[in-house]
């Protein structure tokens, strides 16, 4: 991932960050990493970093509802989970425009999301 794209798609919280702004251990934020119940991309840097999207994310420190659903559907079969991360902050045409974060974010079906989700994932694999 460039710098560019990085800055584009995060901001992002290291292990360490996250574990601290949630109030959870690094070994139970790497629980929530393998049970998918977090979105999570490993950096393809010298140390191989976990970094994790801060906009994920809600004022209660939860993930947005519906955001698991979406991503476990994108990392089938084998996706790059950076190019999940950049569909899930894309405009989407089957939700009129917003992206599928902002359309969760602001009450949005699920319904929608999850389609849309499936549709693109299948071309993927």
């Amino acid at each position: 991932m460039t710098a560019r794209a990085y800055d584009q798609f995060g901001p992002f919280y290291d292990s360490t960050g996250v574990a601290d702004w949630l109030g959870i251990s690094k070994h139970a934020l790497a629980e929530r990493v393998d049970a998918g119940t977090v979105v999570a991309c490993l950096q393809d840097d010298a140390h191989r970093t976990w970094v994790y999207p801060a906009w994920q994310f809600t004022e209660n420190r939860t993930v947005i509802p519906g955001l698991i659903e979406v991503w476990q559907i994108l990392q089938q079969p084998a996706a790059d989970p950076w190019i999940a991360i950049m569909w899930l902050q894309a405009p989407n045409s089957a939700l009129h425009g917003a992206s599928v974060v902002e359309h969760l974010r602001a009450g949005g079906a699920l319904a929608p999301a999850l389609a849309t989700a499936r549709e693109d994932a299948a071309r993927w694999s």
